[in-house]
């Protein structure tokens, strides 16, 4: 390919302003500027083709990474990494069309592009990544959208995302014949929705189940765990209830997380409730604040909207919620103050931020504590704080009086209360022997703390377990 080609901008190109312009061409430089990629967009449409096999071996580590790390022309607060959870919406519902790659000859990198059908204007090109052959690193992209100005946008989220799938799936091996490479040429009009537990992102098409998938030996191990939503089964919804009972205690026996990936899991996720992994990783799986629900479910009632909400399918932004927000506008100078007051009693302490951990016991079960704590004299610890919106402006004496609040008159969490059955569940999965659960009130903008120290209960966890354990298979 000369270098005449591969210098040559789009009309699109030469259309934008003059920073976007300069942005576009400095990112199809490589080898340190010396050498040049073509713009996608003066590639001819017959020299793209839909062949899977040539597909990068795309991990799902680093879709993350670039979605949440690229450089943007963009501040960060405008490019929140949580938008890109709705791509997963537009491969779920089948709106990526069919992904074709155009391999550029004599570089180590190609493009791949994909319509994200329904969100997208008439006028707009098609979304593009750029990978490395090798190795899937994802060297840039662009979208004609707004945002993907700034390399970072659902729409090239979706394409990432489709092709993590095609991946996961198995169609980019050499060996798949070209009937399973229809995968990539099929997309749903409409989705229905699947009722099965650990079920959330169906396969492009029927024919291409997990248990195609499962025959796939994969190389290398993937920096992060296999995401449960990932477990979809068109078959599942044929199944009878003890069929289905049968193949979900199949799937956790064969499910393994290494300690690496959960580490890898536990340190990406610190950001919590703005990080899109550590919302799909916890989908499918029982976490801590939700470990009472279940403990508390009776025979009687029916297990659907329990199991639709840990399945992941009743997901709310509860950001904007008063309660919620003013918990976050508290928690930075909540955590400080407990810090300096605990460093005053304990020799060397340390409270470290927390991702979504994963238990090393029971995979289906994660928790993602306030922080983890430690120091010489106690070990280590969890710490959960909270903050009570109804006593937000209440002193300690006087909360400490109602019924509902969590502590008793003698400032111990009751053991009846939901925050109990969320702490002893808490230090089940992260194997400690206890935490620091402290309780936030803020009369005439003065804080106040209550520390309680919560020591692990083994009765209490052992009936809490194989009631969560009880509940999974469903």
């Amino acid at each position: 390919m000369s270098m005449e080609r591969k210098e040559k901008l789009s009309p699109y190109a030469y259309g934008l302003p003059a920073e976007a312009r300069t942005r576009y061409k400095e990112k199809l430089n490589f080898n340190k500027g010396t050498e040049s990629l073509p713009d996608p967009y003066t590639v001819i449409n017959s020299e793209w083709v839909n062949d899977p096999r040539m597909w990068p071996e795309l991990d799902f580590g680093q879709v993350y990474l670039y979605l949440i790390e690229t450089p943007s022309m963009f501040s960060k607060s405008s490019m929140k990494a949580y938008k890109s959870l709705e791509a997963y919406r537009y491969v779920e519902s089948g709106h990526v069309d069919q992904i074709k790659i155009y391999d550029v000859n004599g570089s180590p990198f190609c493009f791949l592009k994909a319509d994200v059908v329904g969100s997208m204007k008439i006028r707009d090109k098609l979304p593009w990544v750029c990978l490395a052959k090798d190795t899937a690193d994802i060297y840039c992209a662009h979208c004609t959208c707004l945002a993907g100005l700034g390399e970072m946008c659902s729409h090239i989220a979706a394409v990432l995302f489709k092709i993590k799938l095609g991946v996961r799936y198995g169609v980019t091996q050499k060996s798949v014949t070209s009937e399973e490479c229809k995968w990539n040429k099929v997309f749903r009009k409409q989705v229905f929705p699947n009722a099965a537990f650990f079920s959330l992102i169906p396969p492009m098409n029927d024919e291409v189940t997990i248990e195609t998938s499962a025959k796939v030996k994969h190389t290398k191990e993937e920096k992060l765990p296999r995401p449960l939503t990932s477990y979809y089964d068109v078959i599942s919804k044929e199944l009878t209830v003890q069929e289905l009972i049968n193949k979900s205690d199949q799937l956790f026996r064969n499910y393994h997380c290494s300690i690496t990936q959960c580490a890898n899991l536990l340190k990406i996720t610190e950001a919590q409730n703005i990080s899109p992994l550590w919302f799909e990783h916890r989908k499918g799986r029982i976490t801590a604040s939700k470990a009472h629900e279940v403990l508390t479910l009776r025979p009687t009632t029916n297990q659907n909207k329990l199991i639709m909400k840990l399945a992941g399918y009743n997901s709310y932004d509860l950001s904007k919620k008063e309660s919620i927000k003013w918990g976050l506008e508290k928690e930075a100078t909540t955590r400080d103050t407990y810090i300096q007051y605990m460093k005053k009693k304990h020799s060397n302490f340390e409270c470290k931020l927390s991702g979504l951990k994963i238990s090393e016991k029971k995979y289906f079960l994660g928790a993602s504590a306030d922080g983890v704590i430690s120091c010489n004299c106690c070990g280590q610890g969890t710490l959960e704080i909270k903050f009570p919106h109804k006593h937000k402006e209440t002193s300690m004496e006087a909360a400490k009086q109602d019924p509902s609040f969590c502590l008793d008159t003698n400032l111990h969490l009751k053991n009846n209360h939901k925050y109990y059955t969320q702490v002893q569940f808490q230090m089940f999965v992260y194997d400690t022997d206890y935490c620091d659960f402290v309780v936030m009130t803020s009369p005439n903008d003065v804080i106040l703390l209550a520390i309680v120290r919560i020591c692990r209960d083994p009765e209490f966890c052992n009936n809490l377990i194989s009631a969560l354990t009880l509940l999974k298979s469903y």
